[in-house]
């Protein structure tokens, strides 16, 4: 187990990987219904270590990366409120700095840091809500 199980040990407290024993208390209360959108009520992210694999759709433009968590709450009967999309990403695009020309820019021509800086948005509260 590399990296003293961390690799392990924080999907399965996140909720999306099964744990096989242990315990999670969370602000005192045991947190026993690990799912990562129980998790993300809760106030906790969790950033994969492998962004490519686990983080981002690659072949997703920086927007649609951006609004995954958050299509719930814009899209209304499968439709997806161009506006609302827009105004979320770009607002993060800014707030981030991520450094591509646009929020249509495909996710896997960015380099690790901006890559890591679309994550980052997915898990901050206003893509969340």
């Amino acid at each position: 187990m590399s990296g003293g199980g961390k690799d392990e040990i924080l999907p399965a407290v996140f909720g999306s990987a099964s744990a096989v024993t242990g315990q999670v208390v969370v602000n005192g209360e045991v947190y026993d219904k690990r799912r990562p959108s129980t998790s993300i009520d809760k106030g906790m992210a969790y950033i994969p270590r492998n962004r490519e694999k686990e983080g981002l759709i690659l072949l997703f433009t920086i927007r649609e990366n951006i609004v995954l968590p958050s299509l719930k709450r814009i899209a209304k009967f499968g439709f997806v409120n161009g506006s609302s999309e827009s105004s979320l990403s770009n607002a993060f695009f800014k707030k981030l700095s991520i450094k591509a020309n646009h929020v249509g820019v495909k996710a896997g021509s960015l380099s690790g840091g901006n890559r890591q800086k679309i994550i980052v948005a997915r898990c901050l509260p206003e893509t969340q809500r």
